[in-house]
């Protein structure tokens, strides 16, 4: 093994890999591909054919500006700049299997697809200037994942604008603008990147998203022991960024101008979890201090202290759930609604329509979000709706109502269920400051008045979940008129 290390092209190819500071663990795999081969003068050659010298990641660096291509940020100790190729060339490609080759024409056309091809059968042809750029490590890493791609800009051949693939829980990456060019910042006519790289990239990336989805919610994915808060070994964060945030904010401090608000939702926190076993944030403390000013609405701030409740927003994990997942979800959403919708009314009997202390309804869907009530009965309260003559709008109990149970209020984790399978859980429900007695179908149509917010296919679960209390389907179509003539009901 000693005298491998001892042959110039082995040694140099080394030295590159170590030199241009892959994202981890390319370094080690393309080292292993070197030492472990069963020539490596010859894995050496190759590779060394295949990674840009050093002074052509100078060329680079000086063409692209010293700037991340992705970012338009500077490199750091602990995010550096880095030389690596826009899209490795695809050498499976050049295997002549009918089907395969037939889905890249029709995905990219014959044209494109035989361009690829051409690539990939003869790499060491293409010009390193057209593949190579210039970006920062976790830019690097957030554009493998197909988190970000860039859209080229109408009638340019430099001009792109950077966007955030929003599949999965991956957060965006941090930029310094938008819109960025992908041209010649050293004026010396250098070669630029080839347009179709950035192209292949773009169209590909949705794809890469929902593969790691699909690997990620596969059944016969291996469980791992996950670590927790509340439940050890059951679960966990959908990643470990969630963990971290999770066990440093233990504690979530809201301010606003409205005190009535937080008492609300301080005391819907304390009746939630008296007569429940729903999990929401623990109530830990009010404060409310007049802040000197002549405006008769805003003379007191309000601050509410509450434990954080572990797991991310359904809006940005629905695709990370898979069917079986989503059937679990819809049982186990039903039985928190059974309890939530059961919950007794001890408060200011006179008044069937009322927030939780017996005072008035606040909502955006209600009167632009300013109080109003507490009413009697139910007609009183379609009086300060929008079609309050509706029969659609008659004959309900007043019961107990989050009001917005939209899919930014409802969040979710990852658990190990007892077969070993990994799987997802509801960690409950926040943003209980609207809640109140309302009519019975009032959570069901308030859930979808950010319907934008989800897909089909999670309008569908939402459906679901409300059939054992009845068919609102005639109250929703009533609500959708209610929208389109304004912003509440």
């Amino acid at each position: 093994m000693a005298s491998i290390f001892n042959d110039d092209d082995v040694k140099k190819a080394l030295s590159l890999i170590q030199s241009a500071k892959l994202p981890h663990p390319s370094g080690p795999l393309l080292s292993s591909f070197i030492i472990e081969a069963l020539y490596p003068r010859l894995a050496a050659h190759y590779l060394v054919e295949s990674i840009p010298d050093a002074v052509t990641q100078a060329v680079i660096t000086k063409r692209d500006g010293g700037k991340c291509c992705i970012t338009g940020k500077a490199g750091r100790f602990w995010d550096p700049l880095i030389v690596v190729p826009v899209l490795p060339v695809p050498s499976l490609w050049i295997d002549d299997e009918p089907r395969i080759f037939n889905i890249l024409g029709a995905f990219f056309t014959p044209s494109y697809r035989d361009w690829w091809l051409v690539n990939a059968q003869i790499p060491w042809d293409m010009s390193p200037y057209h593949n190579h750029w210039l970006v920062r490590r976790s830019g690097a890493n957030a554009f493998v994942q197909g988190v970000a791609k860039l859209d080229r800009l109408h009638l340019s051949m430099d001009e792109y604008e950077v966007k955030h693939v929003s599949i999965g829980t991956l957060d965006s990456i941090d930029l310094d603008g938008s819109y960025l060019l992908l041209g010649d910042y050293s004026r010396l006519n250098i070669e630029k990147v080839d347009p179709r790289f950035i192209g292949t990239h773009a169209r590909l990336s949705p794809s890469c998203r929902w593969l790691e989805i699909a690997k990620q919610i596969s059944p016969n994915m291996e469980a791992r022991p996950c670590l927790s808060i509340g439940r050890p070994s059951q679960r966990g964060p959908f990643f470990f960024s969630g963990l971290m945030k999770t066990a440093c904010l233990a504690v979530w401090l809201m301010a606003s101008g409205d005190p009535d608000r937080f008492w609300n939702e301080f005391n819907a926190l304390q009746m939630v979890r008296r007569y429940t076993s729903v999990p929401v944030p623990q109530p830990l403390d009010l404060v409310i201090t007049p802040t000197g000013s002549d405006d008769p609405f805003h003379s007191h701030d309000a601050y509410l202290l509450t434990s954080r409740v572990p797991g991310i927003p359904l809006s940005r994990c629905q695709d990370m759930l898979s069917d079986r997942d989503g059937a679990e979800f819809v049982a186990q959403m039903q039985e928190y609604l059974t309890q939530i919708r059961a919950t007794p009314k001890a408060v200011s009997l006179e008044h069937a329509i009322c927030d939780t202390l017996g005072g008035s309804c606040r909502g955006p869907r209600i009167s632009s979000g300013n109080p109003v009530g507490p009413f009697v009965d139910e007609a009183a309260f379609n009086k300060v709706l929008r079609n309050p003559d509706d029969p659609s709008r008659r004959g309900y109990r007043a019961i107990f109502t989050h009001t917005d149970l939209n899919l930014r209020n409802i969040l979710a984790d990852r658990i190990i269920r007892p077969d070993g399978t990994r799987g997802a859980d509801s960690d409950g429900t926040v943003d209980w400051e609207n809640s109140g007695y309302y009519p019975e179908y009032w959570d069901y149509t308030n859930a979808f008045f950010e319907g934008f917010r989800c897909n089909q296919r999670w309008r569908d679960v939402m459906h679901e979940i409300f059939k054992p209390f009845g068919n609102f389907s005639k109250e929703f179509e009533v609500e959708k008129r209610s929208w389109e003539g304004g912003n509440y009901i």
